[in-house]
């Protein structure tokens, strides 16, 4: 038998070239080997392969039998993706899906939540069973379908929204020109613009806003709140040492007049009828800067008690500042406006 290193070379293997080697389990016996069984084998029972990975990560081929890291990893809880998610067919998420670039998806399904951080181009539908939150602009080409609430977290205000083609109300009917869309109470609906009118006038309440029901126009009393007083204007008129004067120039606090007497040189006395009002709710107002016959300054003091009773006393200061008793008409006839305020 020929040494093994006395054959020549074979220049390049083929699938179909023949080893020989010795079949343990057929008592050593020389029997040949195809080069193609040999890989095969070694491959499928050592699990061998070239190249290597990281941990977590999801390989890849990047030939026919070598394996490397993919755009894919694989944590606890989800597979993220750092790259570029081209799905040619149905992206089914059963959890949520967070993509933070752009994606381009013909049809998206999630029984989860939908992060999004990039645009979305949906060529056909996008259907979503839960939320959808939308942090930047949303730019729809063909038709959204909404069967829940549309519920806009960003903030209140609208800036604008056009509708370019016909709005459909519940009913799947487009509206006519004139129309407005109104709710049915379950739906909406378009209907047309009419003059309303009505046949009755209520006042029934004391807020909210005017309504029309049935031809009933229901106008609410609004009640302005009470003033803190009402007044009375008094005009008092008194000439030299004469009894004075008192009568009404308005009479909002509801007084009735009884008697007007001079007790004393610049002493009067008023009294009030029927039910005076308390002492501790009268305010009384008196005029400044009078005069009279013999003073140029005259000062006025009052007191008013529970049992209707108004005092005023009239004091002129002469030169050294003193206050004299001086009548109000002392050398001529004169007259003070006094208010009295009775507080609520």
């Amino acid at each position: 038998m020929a040494i093994n290193y006395s054959y020549p070379e074979i220049g390049a293997l083929a699938t179909g070239d023949l080893l020989t080697v010795v079949d343990i389990s057929n008592g050593n016996r020389t029997n040949t080997l195809e080069i193609g069984d040999l890989s095969s084998y070694i491959i499928t029972t050592s699990s061998l392969t070239n190249g290597s990975g990281t941990a977590a990560a999801i390989p890849k081929w990047s030939d026919a039998d070598t394996l490397t890291d993919s755009l894919m990893s694989e944590t606890a809880s989800s597979i993220n993706v750092t790259g570029d998610l081209n799905a040619s067919n149905d992206l089914i998420a059963g959890r949520d899906l967070t993509v933070t670039r752009t994606a381009n998806i013909s049809d998206l399904v999630t029984t989860g939540t939908a992060v999004i951080g990039g645009n979305i181009t949906g060529n056909n539908n996008v259907i979503a069973l839960n939320d959808v939150s939308v942090g930047n602009d949303l730019t729809v080409v063909n038709d959204v379908s909404i069967s829940n609430g549309l519920v806009v977290t960003g903030g209140t205000e609208v800036n604008a929204l056009t509708i370019n083609a016909a709005l459909e109300d519940g009913s799947g009917t487009e509206g006519t020109s004139g129309q407005i869309l109104s709710s049915t109470g379950t739906a909406t609906q378009w209907i047309d613009v009419e003059a309303q009118t009505f046949s009755s006038l209520t006042t029934t309440g004391t807020s909210g806003a005017a309504t029309l029901v049935a031809g009933v126009l229901n106008v609410p009393q609004y009640v302005s709140s009470a003033p803190a007083y009402t007044s009375s204007f008094i005009s008092i008129s008194q000439s030299g040492t004469g009894e004075p004067t008192a009568a009404f120039l308005s009479n909002d606090a509801g007084l009735v007049l009884g008697t007007d007497t001079r007790m004393g040189t610049g002493e009067y006395y008023f009294t009030f009828t029927g039910t005076p009002p308390d002492e501790d709710n009268v305010m009384i107002v008196l005029p400044g800067g009078l005069r009279n016959g013999g003073y140029s300054f005259i000062t006025l003091v009052s007191e008013y008690r529970n049992s209707g009773q108004l005092f005023i006393n009239s004091y002129g200061v002469n030169g050294s500042g003193a206050l004299i008793a001086t009548d109000i008409g002392f050398g001529g006839d004169n007259s003070i406006i006094v208010e009295i305020r009775v507080f609520n």
